[in-house]
């Protein structure tokens, strides 16, 4: 089964409208800026009579930019950094999925 062929998704993810920005780090490196939605992991996901309970947060972008991350790349969303703890996982749309957890010393404790 192909992917759907969308127009443009860097207009559906497009930052002033619906969209964030994120950079994509491996080590020190800067690998690039994705394009993508964060979801936040704390939210039910209710279709219907079907509930889906999310485990961690997610980064969905798109396929080209999204499959260049790597298990242990860093994603940072505006100086909050969440570590890949997966490789990407194409979502059968156009779009990937990339399994975020929160990087161990990037917050401060209370």
């Amino acid at each position: 089964m192909g992917s759907p062929a969308w127009e443009d998704l860097s207009e559906f993810l497009d930052p002033d409208e619906f969209g964030q920005r994120a950079r994509l780090f491996r080590g020190e490196q800067e690998i690039g800026e994705v394009l993508g939605i964060y979801d936040n992991p704390t939210e039910r996901k209710e279709l219907g009579d079907f509930t889906l309970d999310e485990t961690g947060p997610r980064f969905l972008c798109a396929e080209p930019a999204g499959l260049q991350a790597r298990r242990g790349d860093v994603l940072d969303l505006d100086g909050v950094k969440l570590d890949v703890v997966q490789n990407p996982r194409r979502d059968g749309t156009g779009f990937v999925v990339l399994e975020l957890a929160e990087e161990a010393g990037s917050h401060v404790a209370l």
